[in-house]
């Protein structure tokens, strides 16, 4: 009867010594969880403020090649559509969803110089879609926009440069973002 109780006793030592392991894998599973996770949060937060000084130093150089050429951009948004009668853009935002089926970019323009073609430049996940040329007369708030179809397999991240065709300066980029919902 000894021995049995020895055996049972090495038995349940055994058993508890299994769930302790596992126990002590689980915990060691979750630390390297968080360590992961903080080392990626750092990653993204890094990624975001390269991007954020990246746009810094974009608009300082828009500002700099605008005075060069002739033409600004006084505003620019990315819209749900354009009030023509009015000449203004509705619902502008940065974030819109793919059932929308179509953006509006709207410009406000400055031209001191002649008429000059401005070409709006749009682009998907960084990659060239389409270039539509705009004629801009002498004014202090000439307003143009043009609009982009947005196909199902387009959710994600835009922009559109809006570019002195004469001096290929870009006077500047909108961001915006195409949604699921």
């Amino acid at each position: 009867a000894r021995l049995e109780e020895e055996a049972r006793l090495a038995e349940e030592a055994a058993r508890l010594a299994t769930i302790e392991a596992a126990r002590l894998s689980e915990e060691a599973r979750l630390v390297e969880e968080a360590r992961l996770a903080t080392i990626e949060a750092a990653r993204l937060t890094e990624e975001a403020r390269a991007a954020s000084e990246a746009r810094l130093d974009e608009e300082a150089r828009l500002n700099e090649d605008s005075v060069v050429s002739g033409l600004s951009v006084n505003s620019i948004n990315i819209c749900e559509s354009i009030n023509v009668s009015l000449r203004k853009p509705v619902n502008a935002g940065k974030v819109f969803p793919m059932t929308l089926g179509r953006v509006y970019c709207y410009t406000a323009i400055q031209n001191t110089l002649s008429e000059r073609t401005i070409l709006y430049e749009w682009y998907f996940q960084g990659n060239y879609i389409d270039k539509i040329p705009v004629k801009v007369g002498r004014s202090n708030h000439w307003r143009s926009w043009t609009y982009k179809t947005i196909a199902k397999v387009q959710i994600g991240e835009w922009y559109v440069l809006i570019r002195d065709k004469e001096t290929n300066i870009v006077l500047e980029t909108a961001y915006f973002s195409i949604s699921n919902e």
